[in-house]
């Protein structure tokens, strides 16, 4: 238990179990049975009660006796089974009279079937113990469910035991997976340094790299695409590209778009990219930052070159290097798990 309440939480075990019991309550007794009990309709005659099934081939007998039409009579026994079926024509003849068993056994020629008459079991008579069973079920399925719910709430109130004593509830924003898997002198620790460097040709160019916790576990990715292409070449003319940072812990990837001058000066490429991200003019030595739920990543743009005989002038790179420095997110106002 100890390993289950650590692997999915205290909370989730607890909400699980409360909605088995709530659906069982309301699904089986409630709805199945009083509610919304199951009817049958639009059935085969092969599937009716054995009654229903006499009457049925005591008025074809007499319809075939009218019509004598073979096909039409062997079509409103299709998919019957041939062995039942002259089980039924032989009951009725059992208990019919003279004519009515000749027109039978004009039905069951015309069938292809054998009349035989089989000698039903005496019905058992229900035993006391037997009705008391069928009562009972419902009952002892309710109080399941609620011993269900008792013991879920059992282990609520275990979970709380294990609080330290005097240990205070924080109220705060709740620590993400990848802060919880980590330790404490862990946090904010930088997690590698990935150079991403461009240079001209590389018409497809999209580099990634994975980020992973000290101890192995993967994180996220971080990367460098490319955005918006002026002209397709070769060599592509690219003006802009995207800075980006997974966090598997985040339900977004952060996007910043690194932009030419001119992309940047240019009002319709910065509404056309806007979307994607945040615009960012690139020159030397300038900071960018993303951050997600649990992550940070610092770009630095190192080295920018561009086409001085373009025209217009600065408007797509032939080389572009950002260095990419991932880690942990430091906390602040977290609480543990649960609370």
């Amino acid at each position: 238990m100890d390993a289950i309440m650590k692997n999915i939480g205290p909370k989730a075990l607890i909400g699980f179990v409360a909605g088995l019991v709530v659906g069982l309550i309301i699904g089986l007794p409630i709805l199945g049975w009083w509610v919304f009990p199951v009817q049958w309709y639009d059935t085969d005659p092969f599937d009716l009660r054995q009654s229903y099934k006499e009457a049925y081939i005591s008025m074809l007998a007499d319809s075939y006796t009218l019509n004598t039409n073979v096909a039409l009579a062997r079509q409103r026994v299709e998919g019957w089974d041939p062995k039942e079926l002259g089980q039924v024509i032989g009951q009725l003849k059992a208990k019919s009279d003279g004519a009515q068993v000749q027109r039978l056994d004009n039905l069951a020629v015309a069938l292809g079937v054998r009349a035989e008459v089989v000698t039903p079991e005496p019905a058992a008579r229900p035993t006391t113990v037997g009705a008391l069973a069928q009562r009972l079920v419902p009952i002892l399925g309710i109080v399941l469910a609620a011993a269900l719910v008792i013991a879920g709430v059992m282990v609520g109130i275990s979970v709380l035991r294990e609080r330290r004593p005097g240990e205070p509830v924080k109220l705060g924003k709740r620590l993400s997976p990848a802060q919880r898997a980590v330790r404490p002198e862990e946090v904010g620790e930088i997690l590698g340094r990935f150079p991403a460097s461009y240079a001209v040709g590389q018409d497809s160019y999209d580099q990634s790299f994975p980020i992973e916790s000290p101890s192995g576990e993967f994180l996220g990715e971080c990367g460098m695409g490319i955005s918006e292409i002026i002209s397709v070449g070769p060599p592509a003319h690219i003006t802009a590209f995207e800075v980006w940072l997974f966090d598997k812990n985040d339900i977004r990837t952060v996007t910043r778009v690194l932009m030419s001058r001119y992309a940047y000066h240019d009002d319709a490429l910065r509404a056309k990219l806007a979307p994607k991200g945040e615009a960012v003019l690139v020159e030397p030595g300038k900071a960018i930052v993303l951050e997600t739920a649990s992550l940070r990543v610092d770009a630095e743009i190192s080295e920018v070159g561009y086409d001085e005989e373009a025209a217009p002038p600065q408007s797509y790179f032939t080389r572009l290097t950002v260095s990419l420095t991932p880690g942990l997110k430091a906390p602040s106002g977290e609480t543990e798990p649960g609370n």
